[in-house]
């Protein structure tokens, strides 16, 4: 089986911080996880895995594929699940699976259909205009 993570001196450097510093590292299949003080270039290492930012140099391959010229491929095969929740607390649930959609690549009435769909069949069609952040009617 192939490495789902591997790197060869990753260096970010943002001028004033040095983020990732020469990391080398191979990850295998399984669960990893990240652990660090903050600041310690968790965050920017994600980041750069996900060909969301460029590297200042090194070279790093997730799932094969090249970071530095195959982000899009990445991140759609990569899914981020953040420690806490990140929801805008003032968009509507359905204003932001529609957004979402949209970022999949779906154009904008097919992503207000799925959305319909998609909340309709979780149960939130009642609810689905009422900003996330707001507390439910009792």
């Amino acid at each position: 089986m192939h490495p789902v993570v591997v790197t060869e001196g990753i260096t970010k450097d943002y001028g004033s911080v040095l983020a990732l510093d020469a990391l080398t590292v191979q990850i295998d299949a399984g669960v990893t996880g990240l652990v660090g003080a903050n600041g310690a270039g968790k965050s920017t290492l994600i980041k750069t895995l996900l060909g969301l930012i460029p590297a200042t140099s090194g070279r790093a391959r997730v799932l094969g594929h090249d970071i530095a010229t195959a982000g899009p491929a990445i991140r759609a095969v990569v899914g981020y699940l953040p420690e806490h929740d990140c929801l805008p607390p003032d968009v509507s649930a359905s204003d932001f699976a529609v957004h979402m959609a949209m970022m999949s690549g779906l154009r904008r009435v097919a992503a207000r259909e799925r959305a319909a769909d998609v909340l309709r069949h979780v149960g939130l069609a009642e609810e689905r205009y009422r900003p996330m952040g707001a507390t439910p009617p009792a």
